[in-house]
């Protein structure tokens, strides 16, 4: 999935319903490769919450992949 252009990765993010705060850390992680303490910093929240929504995130834009670019 890296090597997805920009579209595919908003797309995934979109259509994976992680809210609005979970779609700014992915679109912050997985789009612009932001470090999570860097993340945690912008949204105000602890490193390790960061790493627990971006877990969540991966495995519902992972989902989403195989519906909408592997079928």
């Amino acid at each position: 999935m890296a090597m997805l252009p920009r579209e595919q990765w908003e797309k995934l993010i979109y259509c994976s319903n992680l809210g609005l705060e979970g779609s700014k850390i992915a679109d912050l992680y997985f789009i612009q490769q932001i470090p999570q303490i860097d993340i945690a910093e912008e949204v105000g929240l602890d490193r390790k919450t960061v790493s627990k929504r971006l877990l969540t995130a991966r495995a519902k834009i992972e989902r989403n992949y195989e519906r909408l670019f592997k079928s």
